[in-house]
């Protein structure tokens, strides 16, 4: 291991910005599902069944916890073929042996994935081996120096190391957790244009029309902030496409907003055609054709919308300016205390846990940037004075919200 005896050197600085670049863009290929037991079983039964899980996928990395209450699976997408669905068959190899030897609660019993929680997509994770050397700084590998703890994610590093990372990167290198707002290196001239076609729709949302995008990166010259500075680049035309339901809508607001902060695409090598300084797509997926399913990055594709929404989360594209204050709001609806009443305040409840009742924007009302307003789901916000006045009577609005959450996945 190399111990540099002046670190504020310029060859150690660029070298440092270098591994620290390398080590983010490697980790950004990990992708996990974490698999939680819900009743005891001995060491032997659960390692018994993860080794008939390893048979079936050798190429995943399983690790049960020290208190056999759960195991993580990892497998990575630079090396895994059908990337998501591989990890995820192995996730439900897991639990369908677990569940062959009675060792999963009885309420989950008829449904394998019930007591899985997965982070699926591009996410990354600290790298598993990590708990097992708890004095490593994972960056120098060395051991820590200055320890100092990142406050939203918690992972540890020299103080050193990381105050060197967050000058590459303000993201934490082992999970991209965003520590302020996020740039990247996309080329300053790319357009992004969107058209919707309402007769069309994609597989899986047929009530649907479907949203076109077309971005256009011309060739150029390398910036300062890109690998090779000054030496010219292959720019790319790319076409994906959306469901225009309220999800598919919301997606194209974050995709929007990371295309802002110059996130969707970077320059690099592809890794299809091996071809060097060229424009590549930058870790967020893209259906770029409208059929074929995963394989062919298309659709259907049941997950993709939750799967795109949590690789933009991790790039600081939940929220439009990450860092910058929102206003707050206080909100009060009503339903009737009917049985069809009733099911909607669960569904609502349901909505809000998975926090889709409201967003942060642009009110549609008072036009004040960067508060909080509903998401596309109706509310009465009055008892009287019919739709207009967002109030009763209102025959079928019951059902209209039954289908907005629908469209939400709560149903």
């Amino acid at each position: 291991m190399l111990h540099p005896n002046d670190k504020k050197t310029f060859l150690f600085n660029e070298a440092m910005e270098a591994f620290t670049d390398f080590f983010q863009r490697k980790n950004r290929n990990i992708r996990h599902s974490i698999v939680k037991i819900t009743e005891d079983l001995s060491e032997r039964q659960l390692d018994d069944a993860i080794s008939t899980a390893k048979k079936t996928y050798p190429k995943m990395f399983f690790q049960r916890n020290e208190s056999l209450t759960e195991v993580t699976i990892v497998g990575n997408v630079a090396k895994v073929a059908g990337n998501v669905d591989q990890v995820e068959k192995a996730r439900d190899l897991l639990c369908e042996t677990l569940n062959g030897v009675s060792h999963v609660s009885s309420s989950t019993r008829n449904n394998p994935n019930a007591h899985v929680s997965m982070n699926s997509g591009t996410t990354s994770i600290a790298n598993p081996m990590q708990e097992n050397n708890q004095d490593t700084c994972p960056i120098c590998m060395d051991h820590f120096k200055r320890k100092t703890s990142l406050i939203k994610c918690k992972h540890s590093f020299c103080e050193e190391c990381i105050d060197q990372a967050m000058k590459s990167k303000s993201v934490c290198p082992i999970c991209q957790t965003v520590y302020g707002k996020l740039e990247g290196d996309q080329p300053k001239d790319a357009s992004m244009n969107v058209t919707t076609y309402y007769t069309t729709h994609v597989p899986g949302y047929e009530k649907y029309g479907t949203i076109e995008i077309h971005y256009d990166v011309p060739s150029g010259r390398q910036g300062p902030e890109h690998p090779h500075p000054g030496k010219l680049y292959q720019g790319t035309t790319r076409t994906a496409y959306l469901p225009d339901s309220p999800e598919g809508k919301h997606v194209l607001s974050l995709l929007r907003r990371a295309f802002d902060q110059r996130l969707i695409f970077t320059i690099g090598t592809s890794s299809t055609t091996g071809l060097q300084d060229c424009v590549t797509w930058n870790d967020i997926h893209h259906k770029t054709t409208k059929h074929g399913g995963p394989d062919s990055y298309g659709y259907p594709d049941r997950d993709y919308l939750k799967r795109v929404q949590e690789e933009l989360k991790a790039k600081g594209s939940e929220h439009p300016h990450p860092g910058k204050p929102y206003h707050g709001t206080t909100r009060t609806a009503y339903l009737p205390a009917s049985p069809e009443g009733r099911h909607v305040l669960g569904l609502l409840r349901r909505a809000f846990d998975q926090r889709l009742i409201f967003t942060i924007g642009t009110s549609s009302t008072t036009e004040l940037h960067d508060c909080v307003t509903w998401n596309d789901i109706q509310h009465k916000t009055s008892t009287h004075e019919g739709p207009d006045s967002y109030g009763y009577p209102d025959r079928d609005y019951l059902k209209r919200v039954q289908e907005q959450l629908k469209a939400k996945g709560i149903f």
